[in-house]
């Protein structure tokens, strides 16, 4: 388990990483959140704290046909030029997006 991702996944804290695994560790610190983190002391949660945290927050499974995220940021010109296109063509921005991008890529091959 890669414990920033756990975190950031689920908007925890150290503290509140902590609380959940503490009961079952009661060593169980700040500094031992470092070391697992860091990969490069050889420390890992014991599959004891991994079903812990899984068990207060469950690792969510993407239901996604498109996995991959990609973002851009537009002047407000081309946005609403992007915007009169998708309308034209009855196309939501996602699919305005992927179309003008699928033929581009149809051009340079």
């Amino acid at each position: 388990m890669k414990i920033e991702e756990y975190k950031a996944a689920n908007s925890l804290t150290n503290d509140d990483l902590i609380s959940i695994v503490r009961p079952l560790f009661p060593k169980f610190s700040r500094s031992a959140i470092s070391m697992v983190s860091r990969g490069v002391y050889g420390v890992v949660l014991a599959p004891k704290a991994v079903r812990a945290l899984a068990k207060a927050h469950p690792v969510k499974k993407e239901n996604r046909t498109k996995g991959n995220r990609l973002t851009v940021r537009l002047d407000d010109r081309t946005y609403h030029r992007l915007q009169d296109y998708c309308k034209a063509t009855h196309q939501t921005i996602q699919g305005g997006v992927e179309q003008i991008i699928i033929n581009e890529l149809n051009l340079l091959t």
